[in-house]
């Protein structure tokens, strides 16, 4: 099998295209607690995750969207899209999906992707109530400047015993790219969502929240979103800007306070990010509870090494390439709270004798602790970092998709 690492492609995507932050602002330490302590604790924020996605899988939120997808996937239910979103978005929690897949819904969601909100405006404001015999939402009330859904919060449960509140929305109506598309289902997207703010009770106990604030350019650009999404206790928080040629991002999942998953980017730009920007300078980051993965790069001094190579050989161009990479991009895994050195990677050209004859050769990641010792990234993703690799994966295809 011919083998590019997905570790390197992580590191690549992370670092390459990017000017960083230079390598000394990071400090250069490694922790004082040793290589096993150090390995101990990368494995318990693995694990923590995976106890914390199995927290938030078992909130009432996701418990009563998760139900009520069974309700209406087993019903002739035409309900209102927007139920149907948020009730997917708890019913993902509840089968423990990645992290980064709950911020892509909920982006989607703000940024009106499926036409979601469009539908929510043309089936206008009121009351409306699930009735039983029909298997479907009766408008019950036109009344007030809210949407109001009332439904069972289990199949078990005889009343509508469970409310999606919808308040304090406002559109945006004015020129934006994709003004004017039509859906699969014939809606026209012609608003964008400025504002909107949704709870969710059973039995009047609060057990989600949310909000979203956008701000336009003068033509029709995204320049702020703020994001706040609570499936309590726990929460998502989002905020993506760009302005004057300046983006920025950062996705934060905790647990009240406690930071379980935070992934920031910053960075600045030359042309349209619509076409084929140039990126000058970024510097990114991916924490899992203590424990976080840094990327930094002098991406024009890696370009010029590799430009003024003289390789022929695939051997000689992944030697190469590793050069470059171990001179001017680093990536390394470091304690959240003071920045010191658990693991650094460095790039390694090894043989693949198995496919192709023996003849093939690839660059892979390799972990150097304190003591010297070297772990294969993915190697030690697999044995140490469980669902941390998982999200890592995520990251990584959101990071393709934004750098092509």
């Amino acid at each position: 099998m011919k083998k590019t690492s997905k570790f390197l492609s992580i590191a690549i995507a992370l670092a390459v295209g990017f000017a960083s932050c230079n390598k000394d602002e990071e400090g250069d330490i490694f922790s004082p607690l040793g290589a096993e302590a150090d390995k101990a604790k990368i494995e318990e924020s693995g694990l923590g995750l995976i106890e914390d996605m199995r927290g938030l899988s078992e909130t009432k939120f996701a418990n009563t969207s998760a139900d009520m997808v069974k309700v209406m996937n087993n019903s002739s239910s035409s309900a209102p899209k927007i139920v149907l979103a948020i009730a997917q978005l708890g019913d993902d929690m509840a089968k423990q999906k990645p992290v980064q897949d709950h911020f892509s819904n909920l982006k989607a969601l703000a940024t009106n992707n499926d036409g979601v909100l469009s539908s929510l405006w043309a089936e206008g404001k009121g009351t409306w109530e699930w009735n039983a015999d029909i298997e479907d939402f009766d408008q019950t009330s036109v009344e007030g400047d809210e949407i109001i859904f009332m439904f069972p919060a289990s199949e078990e449960s005889t009343t509508n015993n469970a409310m999606l509140r919808i308040y304090d929305f406002e559109v945006y109506d004015g020129d934006f790219p994709g003004k004017g598309e039509v859906m699969e289902d014939g809606t026209v997207i012609n608003e964008m969502l400025k504002s909107l703010y949704f709870e969710m009770k059973v039995d009047d106990e609060l057990i989600a929240s949310s909000n979203i604030v956008m701000d336009f350019s003068s033509t029709g650009d995204i320049e702020n979103c703020n994001l706040t999404f609570n499936p309590i206790p726990y929460s998502f928080q989002a905020e993506l800007g760009n302005v004057n040629n300046s983006v920025s991002w950062r996705y934060s999942f905790l647990n009240d306070t406690k930071v379980i998953f935070e992934h920031l980017l910053s960075g600045t730009y030359e042309g349209d990010l619509d076409e084929e920007a140039m990126v000058k300078t970024a510097a990114t980051s991916i924490q899992v509870l203590e424990v976080k993965v840094v990327a930094e790069i002098n991406a024009e001094a890696a370009i010029k090494q590799l430009a003024e190579s003289t390789a022929e050989t695939s051997q000689e161009e992944k030697q190469a390439m590793a050069d470059a990479l171990n001179n001017h991009a680093h990536l390394s895994i470091r304690y959240a709270s003071d920045n010191t050195i658990i693991a650094k990677a460095i790039a390694v050209v090894v043989k693949d004798d198995i496919s192709y004859g023996g003849d093939e050769w690839y660059i892979d990641l390799q972990f150097e602790f304190s003591d010297g010792s070297l772990v294969a990234a993915e190697t030690f993703f697999e044995n140490n970092l469980a669902n941390f690799e998982s999200e890592l994966e995520k990251f990584m295809e959101e990071m393709e998709n934004r750098v092509n």
